[in-house]
């Protein structure tokens, strides 16, 4: 998972913006994000965090992140219970049957023992085009990508000058091979988009 710095009345920036992109996407902050953490925003997080058991603080700290972490990467691990169907569980949480199949391509819809995971994405673009592009974005977005689509796989080939980890991304199993570049002698990660 990646890592977030903590958000609070008066924080500005592409981290505020995410922080508002997933309360919106979690259904609490009905505004595009603008990335400046104001009342509006303050009143997302303390709606957010006593809906899910939380301390209300109105602060943005590593557990209410880790609880928005669904609405940042797309998508949820639903515990299957007795008489879930995909179809059931594609509904209770607002998405499609096929978007279910295809994040569990191995799963016999016939059979879904109690007590297993379901991967379930969530019913919203996973690439966001109304905020700052930044690594953290990336890397979320890979994760939801993977968790989506598990013929994507992912491998580190190193690390940059910046200490970030270069990644490479499989899409598919076939035997032909196709190497596209997105970054090449790039400012890190941000052309890659």
């Amino acid at each position: 998972m990646a890592s977030y710095i903590m958000q609070r009345p008066g924080s500005r920036g592409p981290d505020t913006e995410l922080l508002q992109l997933g309360l919106n996407r979690a259904g609490f902050y009905p505004f595009q994000p603008d990335g400046i953490f104001g009342s509006n925003t303050q009143k997302a997080v303390t709606d957010f965090q006593k809906s899910v058991g939380l301390a209300v603080d109105g602060i943005a700290g590593v557990r209410t992140w880790a609880a928005l972490y669904p609405w940042l990467a797309g998508y949820i691990l639903h515990t299957v219970r007795r008489g879930d169907s995909l179809y059931k569980i594609a509904m209770a949480h607002g998405t499609t049957l096929r978007a279910v199949q295809a994040a569990n391509p191995e799963t016999d819809p016939q059979n879904l023992p109690v007590g297993s995971q379901v991967t379930v994405p969530l019913g919203f673009e996973l690439v966001p085009g109304n905020i700052s592009f930044t690594s953290t974005v990336m890397e979320l977005c890979t994760e939801g990508l993977r968790a989506r689509y598990p013929f994507i796989s992912e491998q580190s080939i190193g690390r940059s000058v910046l200490g970030r980890e270069l990644r490479v991304l499989k899409i598919g199993r076939g035997p032909r091979q196709v190497f596209y570049n997105a970054s090449h002698h790039a400012n890190e990660w941000i052309t890659t988009p």
